[in-house]
């Protein structure tokens, strides 16, 4: 067998997450998350601003310090690991302070935010940051018996809202509410945890990518048998997907063009990445090299056993060869003898070199 190579990407290359606690507290739990979020690949930033009074809390000046302090760690952070859109999890007066953060600063961004106990008013204009592209996804975690929220906008209505009981009244697809019967810090145990380092880690393409990576999966299909002919084939036969990993598995991101020609049911699935696993797209990641079958044995292509062939190649940065994901193509109307194979390998190693040189540029890539 092969020797394994495994993932793992410079810290330069890692996607990054900011954790930020609320008042009367140092912020225990986010050294508690910390290595909950490394085992799917992030860089945990838990960020400990000192124990906020509740009085203090009230005084605008005192929120104003500790938003300029909130300001300059995620510039800092940026700077450091070279990532432009941070992810953020944020419970208590850490979801105000992000709000005020991407209320008034234009260039604040982050990927995907997560916020739990929020004092942000109900009304927090999520859709238009969604849209804009500010934010790229946002899980609120609401506890239906946590008081605080709803006395913290008692005291300050202009300031501090419902959302972390009542959840925001915004509706955009990329925006998520959770309702549990929990009060203000219940959420913030282990299984929790691992639920949004699972979210986290669902691939997310920034927006702003969708068309470049659109077209060159579009190019692999129409033009690299102009690079790399396979003898006698229809290449417009062959249908192509992206696969990014989450976790410990491969899936489809959900972005247009992910998949040319797949069904619903393919789209939705997960392969796994264990070192056994029989889909040659978990071998092609797990071995870093171009794999392709024809005929290949019904088990190996669950639950589409009508596949006459598969190729996949890995798809690696150009920059230093960390491993992005894996390019599959496949057909269920060609039958290819096993002298393609060679030709049908040399076909997907270019495809997902060209892939690769778009996934040099996206932002949060590395999953």
């Amino acid at each position: 067998m092969a020797k394994r190579i495994t993932n793992c990407p410079p810290a330069h290359g890692r996607p990054v997450v900011l954790v930020v606690h609320g008042i009367r507290t140092r912020g225990e739990w986010g050294k508690h998350i910390a290595p909950v979020l490394a085992n799917v690949n992030y860089i945990p930033y838990p960020l400990d601003f000192g124990n906020f009074s509740a009085w203090q809390l009230l005084s605008a000046s005192a929120r104003e310090e500790k938003l300029a302090w909130l300001r300059e760690m995620y510039h800092r952070i940026r700077k450091e690991t070279g990532i432009e859109r941070p992810s953020i999890i944020a419970h208590s007066f850490g979801t105000w302070l992000l709000g005020a953060l991407l209320s008034r600063y234009d260039d604040i961004v982050f990927d995907k935010v997560v916020l739990t106990g929020s004092i942000l008013r109900s009304d927090f204009p999520w859709a238009r940051l969604l849209n804009d592209q500010r934010v790229l996804g946002v899980r609120n975690e609401i506890g239906s018996i946590d008081p605080w929220p709803r006395v913290a906008s008692f005291v300050q209505p202009r300031t501090f809202g419902t959302a972390g009981v009542t959840g925001f009244s915004d509706q955009h697809p990329a925006l998520q509410q959770f309702t549990q019967e929990i009060g203000h810090s219940d959420s913030l145990y282990h299984a929790r945890f691992e639920a949004w380092a699972n979210w986290l880690s669902i691939p997310t393409v920034p927006p702003e990518d969708f068309e470049d990576l659109g077209a060159i999966l579009w190019h692999c299909r129409q033009k690299f048998p102009g690079d790399a002919k396979i003898s006698d084939v229809d290449m417009s036969a062959l249908r192509i997907c992206l696969l990014t990993p989450n976790g410990r598995t491969l899936v489809v991101p959900d972005m247009p063009d992910a998949a040319i020609g797949l069904s619903e049911m393919e789209r939705l699935l997960c392969i796994p990445l264990d070192v056994e696993s029989s889909f040659i797209a978990a071998r092609s990641f797990n071995l870093n090299m171009a794999c392709a079958l024809a005929h290949p044995d019904p088990y190996l292509t669950e639950p589409v056993p009508q596949v006459s062939l598969v190729a996949t190649a890995p798809l690696r940065h150009p920059a230093d060869g960390r491993l992005l994901g894996v390019l599959g193509i496949d057909s269920t109307q060609l039958d290819l003898e096993l002298p393609h194979l060679g030709e049908l390998k040399r076909a997907i190693t270019i495809a997902a070199r060209k892939v690769s040189g778009v996934y040099a540029g996206l932002r949060n890539g590395v999953r």
